[in-house]
């Protein structure tokens, strides 16, 4: 039984991480592309670029990086679940460079409030995502 606990595991952990490695390209091409949303015709692309200049835009930033905290910290975890603090650095440095990237990007600029956005995200997932591997954690322990 606990064998077969561990390759459900396992199958979860290596999927998450390949979600989570897809998740990190498709952000890295948009904080990148000098018009992320020009793919997008018509109408649909005018209502993306049009959220992207409102305050929205820094909701979809600390949404992001929320996001892509949890993921990497979730799944690329030590398996004795030992600190992320180096991770956390690490995803901190990859929001920097990317916002600073903006002053030699075509059509994008560096600005504060994105920047502020990105670490706030990452603050609020890093959070989120110890709480819930603790509340995890309390529960393997409860039901052993």
């Amino acid at each position: 039984m606990n064998e077969a606990l561990h390759g459900h595991t396992s199958f979860v952990v290596r999927t998450g991480r390949i979600f989570s490695l897809v998740y990190l390209a498709t952000l890295t091409w948009l904080l990148f592309t000098p018009r992320p949303f020009a793919i997008l015709s018509g109408s649909l692309g005018d209502s993306a670029e049009h959220i992207q200049a409102t305050v929205s835009d820094h909701v979809l930033h600390a949404g992001a990086f929320l996001l892509l905290s949890l993921l990497l910290l979730t799944f690329f975890r030590r398996p004795t679940g030992g600190p992320r603090l180096c991770l956390s650095f690490a995803i901190t440095g990859y929001a920097i460079v990317a916002e600073v990237a903006h002053n030699w990007i075509p059509m994008r600029s560096f600005q504060w409030s994105d920047l502020a956005a990105n670490l706030a995200g990452i603050l609020v997932g890093s959070l989120a995502c110890q709480l819930l591997l603790s509340k995890l954690a309390l529960f393997k322990s409860a039901g052993s």
